[in-house]
Parts: C-alpha cells; structure tokens; sequence
C-alpha cells in the first residue's frame, strides 16, 4: 500500500477530503458522536481512502463517488457492517431539500444521501461481486509478501 498519511483537523465544516492523504475534519467527528454514530467514521475514512488510492493506482475516474462508497463498503461488510449501517442511519438524516439544493450549488459529484444508504445496505446484503471487482482492481497494485 502507498504511504497515505490520516489528518483530523478543524475544517470550518463537517466533511472529509482525499489529497490522496485523507483529511478528516473535526466537525464531522463532533457530529457523528453528537449524533450517536460513532463508527460511521470508518467506512468515510475508507471512501477517503478509496478516492486516494484510485487516484494514485489509477483506478477509474478517482473522483467517482459512488464506487468509493462500494470500496468502503465491501471493505466494512467484511470487518464491521455495524459501522456501514450507522453511516446509513447518518445519510437517512439528512434533509433532502437542503441537500438538493447544496448539490446544486456546489456541483457535489456525491448522490443523494438517501440513494447513497440504499445502495449501502443493497451491498451489504449480498457484497460477493463487488469483493470480486475490487480484488481484480487492487490486485496489480498490491505486492506479493514472501512467507518466512
């Protein structure tokens, strides 16, 4: 795996951010634990991860949201699908109108919340093929370790 380094930092705002190191914003910790979801910070942290690793293998088009929401998903369906619900939960949260809005305004290449925690909870019900896509992705890219 490259060197990606994690920041958590005030930002002004509740978000996270690739550059490819992964940049966490403080805000976006305080909301989550304010909101009881604490371990929704680990599938953004993956999405964050998925974007900088695209970037640096390129993978794609690296600022492709919704495959980055697959990476961190098949990535916690496997190790904590509790924390991919929260972050399900989180989304279900948020107000459509506003969002609407904002996505508008800003460009946000991101999908709606609610679509992005459905699609979250359809790959955690069967996530087999996107294991499979992301293995054939990061294969090439992931060095053979020698057994002792």
């Amino acid at each position: 795996m490259p060197k990606i380094n994690v920041v958590v930092r005030p930002c002004g705002t509740s978000n996270a951010f690739s550059t490819p190191d992964i940049y966490i914003c403080s805000e976006l910790i305080g909301e989550l634990v304010e909101k009881g979801l604490p371990k929704a910070i680990f599938p953004i942290i993956l999405h964050e991860l998925a974007h900088s690793l695209m970037r640096l293998w390129k993978i794609g088009d690296f600022s492709d949201e919704d495959m980055a929401d697959e990476f961190a998903t098949v990535i916690m369906a496997i190790a904590s699908p509790d924390s991919v619900n929260e972050l399900a939960r989180w989304f279900d949260g948020m107000d459509q109108k506003s969002e609407a809005v904002l996505k508008t305004a800003v460009n946000s290449r991101h999908s709606m919340s609610k679509v992005r925690a459905e699609n979250m909870r359809r790959l955690l019900k069967n996530p087999q093929s996107a294991i499979a896509k992301w293995s054939r992705l990061m294969e090439p890219h992931l060095k053979k370790q020698r057994l002792p």
